[in-house]
């Protein structure tokens, strides 16, 4: 008859939701604090008039242990702000 259509595996979700973050915070503190190679991007939004950071960011992963590293890192400092991270919601 016709070709068999391959499932294709859902694409795991391996980013991040990080609030609490510094105003003065860039992205490469962000890869300080989280220590891995295995960052693929980076969302910081910043304010248009200072480019200073919203205090808030999303980071995607291409590695699921590191993902669970950054998991754990809920409720540590960078500088005197307490971050929390937690999965991201996915698109609506």
């Amino acid at each position: 008859m016709g070709k068999k259509i391959k499932k294709q595996e859902p694409e795991l979700n391996l980013e991040i939701f990080v609030s609490g973050l510094p105003y003065t915070c860039n992205e490469e503190d962000l890869k300080e604090f989280f220590t891995s190679d295995s960052i693929s991007q980076i969302k910081m939004p910043k304010y248009q008039d200072t480019g200073r950071c919203l205090g808030y960011a999303h980071i995607v992963f291409n590695d699921q242990n590191e993902y669970s590293k950054a998991l754990l890192k809920n409720g540590e400092k960078i500088g005197t702000r307490y971050l929390d991270i937690h999965p991201a919601k996915g698109q609506k």
